[in-house]
């Protein structure tokens, strides 16, 4: 609340400066549309406090579109009553309008029936996004309102709770897009079926760190669902097989040890990202590495038809677990990129069963090791040797890149292997800034320029992101409403020698991609709500920024507000000039997180 007034004070004080004769409340004369962009911008919380600023903004907040409701954010009181009640004053007194997102992270303890009158009054709402992240739930199985599971508005949902879910015996998202399940405790084979039965236009499916011990078998028969992400809970037990069928999936992730068995039919996959990793007393226990093989091997023969293959050590090592697999490994017969990503061991060339890979991807144009290679082994230096040559290396192969990792001494260094012998250092950043104005090109758009100071915000902004995991709630997957933001911006921009009047009309646009591949890159940024921003021809400029697993682009314009000129001596000056938007969140951070 006393941000608010001191953002008000500040501005009455800049209207009588400008204008004494004339002091006009200009807070309340602005038009509807911007006063929305700025409650937009704000949380719950914050939206309702506007109602101080003048007699206009009383009731604006009423109107906000997005609900967010988040009982442990900083700075905010614990006491439990009152936020409980905060959350049913404001569904109360809300205009009966149209909700698009409603976020609720909260404590549950004995209110079950209290947050689920939440989730019902959203629904009535014909809200599109749900984000729910339930704690403390104090009575097992928890079962959610039932009005949830046949919505016919919901896009998106995300669940992020830690409980034994009770599902309703009819289920039915007529518009679903994507879901997330994150800890969910699946409560037997019936129930679970329904679910995954209840979903037919679903595109996006992530099961996060699910557990599935009361699951023995389940069925995943989606015909739209274009991206799968799964992420294995490592307390589960050996005991629940998965028939994916989804003829339509482009995208296949996963991370874990195998403890569950996936068998993937009739996939056309393009990407495919294997996790796969071990640690001591799970994959190293010699009584499940048969049995790990065996499902490695039938996880990558149901990916047959793959074409861009993200892979950690383990996930083909462990092939050689069986001696009957390693001998007979699966063919790849359209895989045209493979990579190994930085999580475990390099790849030892001195074990030979890359080689013996290799044998089986007739058509690999580009090989990619992101955490360098190792020469180590019990063998004879010329067991390092590729003999017989992989045939895809005179028939297709084009590229090999090699990453070494960064050090205290010296940072990442990315060499490239091109055929015909010559070796450089280009990057993931001229392919993606050739492939986004090749885009714009197809368009009949111009090309959009190399812009200095959007690159150096941009590498501040990916390193900002450095060391955070791929989900599907991250970069350019992020669920509307619950988009990072970061407290020392004004220092990324001071950094670079920016200041926020001549960024405020940028877009910052991140996403994650493991091995960053460049074809994946790309479409995550010209396939996505982001080509919305791609297409508009106000862009003019591009940075480019990596660090990792994450790439940021920054688009610039040629006006003044946009187009991140460096400020003058008089910079700072600038900057405290517009500390009342700043301060009443009009020209909060722009990074436009997309789906």
């Amino acid at each position: 609340m006393e941000g608010l007034l001191t953002c008000k004070a500040k501005f009455q004080k800049v209207n009588k400066e400008g204008n004494a004769d004339d002091p006009v409340d200009r807070i309340s004369d602005l038009p509807d549309k911007i006063i929305q962009s700025i409650l937009s911008s704000l949380g719950t919380k914050d939206a309702v406090r506007t109602s101080v600023l003048s007699r206009r903004w009383r009731s604006q907040w009423m109107s906000v579109t997005n609900l967010d409701f988040l009982e442990f954010a900083p700075n905010m009181s614990q006491n439990r009553s009152l936020f409980m009640d905060f959350v049913e004053r404001v569904i109360a007194l809300r205009e009966p309008s149209d909700i698009d997102l409603f976020a609720l992270t909260c404590n549950v303890l004995t209110d079950a029936s209290r947050i689920n009158s939440w989730v019902c009054s959203a629904v009535k709402h014909n809200f599109k996004h749900l984000l729910l992240q339930l704690h403390q739930i104090h009575e097992e199985p928890f079962e959610l309102a039932h009005c949830l599971f046949t919505c016919e508005t919901l896009r998106i949902a995300v669940i992020m709770a830690d409980i034994l879910l009770k599902l309703p015996s009819s289920i039915h998202f007529s518009n679903l897009k994507s879901l997330t399940l994150q800890y969910v405790v699946f409560p037997d084979n019936q129930s679970t079926q329904v679910l995954f039965s209840g979903l037919p236009f679903l595109e996006k499916l992530s099961l996060d760190r699910c557990s599935w011990w009361n699951v023995q078998a389940v069925t995943i028969a989606l015909p739209m669902l274009k991206k799968l992400d799964i992420r294995e809970n490592a307390a589960d037990p050996d005991n629940c097989r998965f028939f994916i069928l989804a003829e339509n999936l482009k995208f296949f992730y996963y991370i874990g040890t195998l403890r569950n068995d996936y068998c993937i039919y009739d996939s056309e996959s393009w990407v495919c990202g294997l996790g796969l990793w071990s640690t001591e007393g799970i994959i190293e226990e010699s009584s499940r590495q048969r049995e790990v093989a065996y499902r490695a091997d039938r996880l990558l023969r149901g990916l047959s038809s793959v074409k861009e293959l993200i892979l950690t050590s383990y996930a083909f090592e462990v092939l050689t677990y069986s001696k009957e697999l390693y001998a007979c490994m699966p063919v790849l017969y359209k895989l045209r990129f493979l990579g190994f990503v930085p999580m475990g061991m390099a790849i030892n060339f001195g074990r030979g069963t890359l080689a013996k890979f290799l044998q089986n991807l007739p058509c690999l144009e580009l090989l990619k090791f992101q955490s360098g290679i190792c020469l180590s082994g019990n063998r004879d230096e010329e067991n390092w040797i590729l003999d017989p040559v992989p045939h895809c290396f005179s028939s297709h192969l084009k590229i090999i890149q090699i990453e070494l990792p960064s050090t205290a001494q010296s940072p990442k260094h990315r060499w490239m292997v091109e055929k015909g012998g010559s070796c450089n250092m280009k990057d993931e950043k001229d392919n993606l800034y050739q492939g986004i104005n090749k885009y714009r090109a197809s368009l009949n758009l111009k090309a959009l320029t190399t812009n200095e100071n959007a690159d150096c915000l941009a590498d501040k902004i990916a390193d900002q992101f450095k060391n955070q995991p791929c989900t599907n709630t991250t970069g350019a997957n992020t669920v509307p409403g619950t988009e990072p933001q970061f407290s020392n911006y004004p220092d990324l921009l001071t950094k670079c020698h920016l200041a926020i009047s001549n960024t405020r009309d940028g877009t910052v646009m991140p996403s994650c991609v493991p091995g960053l591949v460049p074809s994946l890159v790309l479409t995550n940024f010209t396939q996505s709500l982001y080509s919305d921003s791609l297409n508009d021809t106000k862009y003019t400029g591009i940075g480019i920024g990596s660090e990792d697993n994450w790439i940021v682009v920054v688009l610039t314009t040629d006006t003044p507000a946009g187009n991140f000129a460096p400020y003058s001596s008089n910079g700072a000056n600038l900057i405290s000039k517009i500390g009342l938007i700043y301060c009443s969140m009009l020209l909060i951070l722009s990074i436009t997180f997309l789906l």
